[in-house]
């Protein structure tokens, strides 16, 4: 399948993976999402995706003198542990 960021998360969440799915973690891409660029990032709209089809979703990006993507991986994991444990809502508006 060939597509944007936006069509793997629609054919993820309605055609690949079994329900119910808990989150939605789109990225980890190269640069950052800052200011005007968020409104054509391709991370950010599958993460807007995401919650357009009532999951809760994060987007992901990676500086370029960051860390390997395994290490951000773990970063990630972790950070959203702390979200959890913070009582995170289901729902971004609830």
């Amino acid at each position: 399948i060939s597509g944007t960021p936006v069509d793997s998360v629609y054919i993820g969440l309605n055609k690949v993976v079994p329900k119910p799915v808990d989150l939605v973690v789109s990225g980890i891409n190269l640069g950052p999402n800052l200011g005007q660029d968020t409104s054509y990032s391709g991370t950010v709209g599958a993460a807007i995706e995401g919650v357009m089809m009532d999951v809760q979703a994060i987007p992901s990006r990676k500086f370029e003198k960051s860390p390997s993507r395994r290490v951000l991986c773990s970063g990630c994991r972790k950070c959203l542990h702390r979200i959890q444990a913070l009582g995170w809502p289901y729902r971004m508006d609830a």
